[in-house]
C-alpha cells in the first residue's frame, strides 16, 4: 500500500511537468523583457531562434529576437534566428519520425490500421497535413504541431530542413516587421 501512495504522488508531479515547464518559461520570459541583448548580437539571434521554436521558450525566445531587431538588421536577425530554430525543430522531427512512430504504431494496429491508412493516404489529407503543418511552423505558434504534422507525413530529412528554416525565417521576419511598425 505504501508503494501505490508513492507512486501517485510521483504520477502527480509527472502530471503537471509540462504546466510547470511552460510556467518556468513564462516566468523567464517576464525577467527576460528589461534585458538588453544587443550585446550578444547574432549569437543571441541564434539563441533566441533556438528558444523561438519551443512552446515552454517561445516567450523569452522572441523578447530576445525583439530586443536584437532594435540594433541589428530584421534580415539578419530572421536568417540566423531561423537557422537557430531549425535545430529545435529537428530534434521534434526525428523524434516524431522515429520514437512516436515506434510507440504508437502497435495501437495504430489495434484499431483499425485499414480505416486510418486509408484516410490518411486520400489526396486530401496527403497534401493538407503537410499544408497545415507549414502554416503552423510559419505562424508565431510554436513549432511543435507543425513539425509534428511534417513528421507524420513522411517528408524526406532534407526537404523537412529546408523548409523548416525558410518558414521560421518567414514567421519571426514577420513579428520583427510587425514590431518595428508599431
Amino acid at each position: 500500500m505504501e508503494k501505490k501512495i508513492v507512486l501517485s504522488r510521483h504520477h502527480k508531479i509527472n502530471r503537471h511537468v509540462n504546466l510547470i515547464l511552460l510556467a518556468v518559461g513564462l516566468a523567464l520570459a517576464w525577467v527576460l523583457k528589461s534585458y538588453d541583448f544587443s550585446t550578444y548580437g547574432l549569437i543571441g539571434a541564434f539563441v533566441g531562434g533556438i528558444m523561438f521554436a519551443s512552446v515552454f521558450t517561445v516567450a523569452s525566445g522572441t523578447i530576445i529576437l525583439l530586443s536584437l531587431a532594435q540594433t541589428l538588421p530584421i534580415w539578419q536577425v530572421a536568417i540566423i534566428a531561423g537557422l537557430g530554430a531549425i535545430i529545435t525543430n529537428f530534434f521534434i522531427f526525428r523524434f516524431v519520425r522515429d520514437d512516436l512512430y515506434n510507440e504508437i504504431k502497435d495501437v495504430y494496429e489495434l484499431f483499425g490500421h485499414r480505416h486510418l491508412t486509408t484516410l490518411l493516404h486520400t489526396k486530401y489529407f496527403h497534401w493538407f497535413i503537410p499544408l497545415l503543418g507549414a502554416l503552423i511552423i510559419a505562424s508565431p505558434l510554436p513549432d511543435e504541431l507543425g513539425v509534428s504534422l511534417l513528421g507524420i507525413s513522411q517528408m524526406s530529412q532534407g526537404k523537412f530542413l529546408t523548409l523548416a528554416f525558410v518558414l521560421n525565417t518567414i514567421g519571426i521576419s514577420l513579428i520583427l516587421v510587425v514590431q518595428k511598425l508599431l
